[in-house]
């Protein structure tokens, strides 16, 4: 049997089933037929391994990993070591691809002998939907005429990859997922670049790509809208978990020590730091002062305090460049700094009005 072109591996954990058949279907009906799916059944206690199976019964090219639940890093890793196509991607259950992205970056990489191709996505919000380019209006520090070719596709060559590296610690870089990226599969297990499996859930997506850049020394982006991001309201990440946010300490921590070995050290750590500083802001509004958040008010303040005094959120606060923070931001720490509760819990409401307000457009 010949090596597949693609490899598209797609961790499922209690996915809504429309949300589900619609990812399978975008991954089988793509116009490049040469392609393997992995679908990895993390433990999910519904029907969802029951409709993998079913899709496999129906299309050889489909895989099922059936697997006791360890979390989205642990699904990843499982799917990614079963692969065997030329390249693969990583592809959320509750998201789903265009028809043709295969096809076109898979093609773009070839042409450009690249190690991995970056492209763009649509965050669907119900009945909306908001246009997400990575590069294209938002160069976040690059000067993109550097890296431009053609029809403003991007090229990053050596030492130049290392912006990319430090992007992934920008909150609006938009390149720090591990999806909305087709990779050379070779490349990703010559240099062991893997999720980890402890860090199951919050930035690991972070995590991973912190190694992949670290690595990368031909990568190429273009603008094509081929990924649609399903804002899925039921999804953990989308909930205020406690568990989750000390999950992205963990994740900042072991990037923390990653990035010690890493030529550009100290870029890297203030980029860490300034990511922390949105990790605080989304703890305070999104989990603990957050209307969805269970507790008495005098829990929400001793759970913040004490989430605050873990070293590395200490040190973002302390060390952390707030300048290039917008001014909701800014405000959020100052209250967290001066103890001012009140403003959390109300700046937490308009955060979840703004959130509903998009899903019910």
């Amino acid at each position: 049997m010949n090596m597949p072109l693609v490899s598209i591996v797609v961790p499922i954990y209690k996915v809504p089933k429309r949300f589900l058949r619609q990812c399978i279907e975008g991954c089988i009906n793509q116009t490049l037929k040469d392609i393997e799916i992995i679908l990895v059944d993390d433990g999910s206690p519904d029907d969802c391994g029951k409709i993998c199976d079913e899709y496999a019964a129906k299309d050889q090219r489909i895989k099922v990993i059936h697997k006791e639940n360890g979390g989205l890093a642990a699904a990843r890793n499982s799917g990614f070591d079963a692969v065997t196509g030329e390249t693969m991607m990583f592809l959320d259950g509750d998201d789903y691809l265009e028809l043709n992205c295969c096809e076109i970056a898979y093609k773009k990489l070839k042409e450009q002998n690249a190690e991995l191709v970056m492209f763009d996505q649509i965050v669907d919000y119900g009945n909306s939907g908001v246009v997400m380019h990575s590069f294209k209006g938002n160069p976040q520090g690059l000067d993109l005429e550097k890296y431009q070719t053609k029809n403003d596709e991007l090229k990053f060559v050596g030492k130049e990859c290392q912006e990319l590296q430090l992007r992934i610690l920008n909150f609006n870089g938009r390149i720090a997922m591990a999806f909305q990226k087709l990779m050379v599969t070779d490349f990703l297990r010559k240099h062991n670049i893997r999720h980890v499996d402890e860090l199951s859930q919050g930035m690991e997506g972070y995590v991973f790509n912190v190694q992949l850049f670290n690595h990368v020394k031909a990568a190429y982006y273009i603008p094509e809208l081929l990924l649609h991001y399903v804002y899925n309201t039921q999804s953990i990440t989308h909930k205020p978990s406690e568990r989750n946010y000390h999950l992205c300490v963990k994740c900042l921590e072991w990037m923390g020590n990653y990035i010690k070995q890493c030529e550009q050290y100290g870029r890297l750590q203030a980029g860490l730091r300034y990511r922390a500083l949105f990790l605080i802001v989304n703890t305070a509004i999104s989990c603990y002062f957050s209307p969805l958040y269970e507790g008495a008010h005098h829990e929400r303040v001793n759970k913040m305090k004490s989430f605050m005094n873990q070293p590395l959120i200490s040190d973002a606060m302390r060390y952390g460049v707030r300048s290039n923070l917008d001014t909701q931001r800014k405000i959020v720490l100052l209250a967290l700094q001066y103890h001012q509760w009140w403003v959390l819990s109300v700046l937490g409401a308009m955060r979840k009005k703004q959130l509903d307000s998009r899903t019910n457009d």
